[in-house]
């Protein structure tokens, strides 16, 4: 199967149903995109094939959120200060602080407060 995936889908770093269900890969599920459809020879069903591509939704994301972001205003604040400071290198804010963890329970909406500091960052012009 991966040699026939290799030659109908050159120079591109595929795997077959099976793979991408079981999780053997140890790859992110979402960096996958669904390639089309390519008779396999010798392979009566293939199934469903799908391209590995972390950057294949780039764009989308950024669109994403078209909405604020709601009852994190104090975190985002603190890590306005925080960024600030790494930005002057005021030491007495920073000290030696050059990372920030974001940490908590899955689906408490890690993800979109650090969208919301990157988006904040982006318009203070922070690199």
């Amino acid at each position: 199967m991966a040699a026939r995936l290799m030659v109908n889908y050159p120079g591109v770093l595929s795997c077959d149903e099976d793979t991408y269900r079981s999780g053997k890969s140890k790859l992110k599920k979402e960096d996958f995109v669904i390639l089309p459809f390519v008779k396999l020879k010798g392979i009566a069903e293939p199934g469903t094939v799908r391209e590995y591509n972390k950057h294949h939704d780039r764009e989308i994301e950024e669109e994403e959120y078209d909405y604020p972001i709601l009852g994190r205003g104090n975190e985002i604040d603190e890590m306005r200060v925080l960024l600030h400071a790494i930005k002057c290198d005021d030491t007495r804010m920073s000290g030696n602080r050059r990372v920030v963890v974001i940490e908590g329970e899955g689906g408490i909406g890690k993800t979109r407060v650090l969208e919301a500091l990157m988006d904040t960052a982006e318009d203070e012009n922070f690199k």
